[in-house]
């Protein structure tokens, strides 16, 4: 390959490899009963990941993580929970690393806390 090729080449790579996947601790509801962690990736805008949680039955639930953040506004939404229950979230970053907002799994509306590591 020549050396007009290697660079360009480099760059489309480095350019499309996600950044180290964050960390978020998670807790749903007023009591704050299921809780849990994300590991969460950002490229550009697109959010993606995995997370795990305990619910408020004590029982463990895996899932795959979709969403977007813009302006400071998240939204994400579980992908394939291994219980079934599919949540959507919407939240706001009102101060460094904190996002408030709300759940809503199945036809229930909860709180939604998360805090950025």
């Amino acid at each position: 390959m020549s050396k007009k090729l290697i660079l360009p080449a480099l760059i489309a790579v480095l350019g499309a490899t996600p950044a180290a996947a964050e960390v978020w601790t998670v807790m749903e509801g007023t009591a704050k009963a299921s809780r849990g962690t994300w590991q969460v990736n950002a490229i550009g805008s697109e959010l993606t990941g995995t997370g795990e949680m305990t619910d408020d039955k004590g029982q463990r639930v895996t899932f795959k993580l979709a969403g977007t953040t813009r302006n400071g506004e998240y939204t994400m939404q579980r992908v394939g929970p291994s219980n079934g229950m599919n949540c959507v979230y919407r939240g706001d970053m009102k101060q460094p690393g904190k996002i408030n907002g709300s759940a809503m799994c199945g036809s229930s509306p909860a709180a939604w806390f998360v805090t950025r590591q």
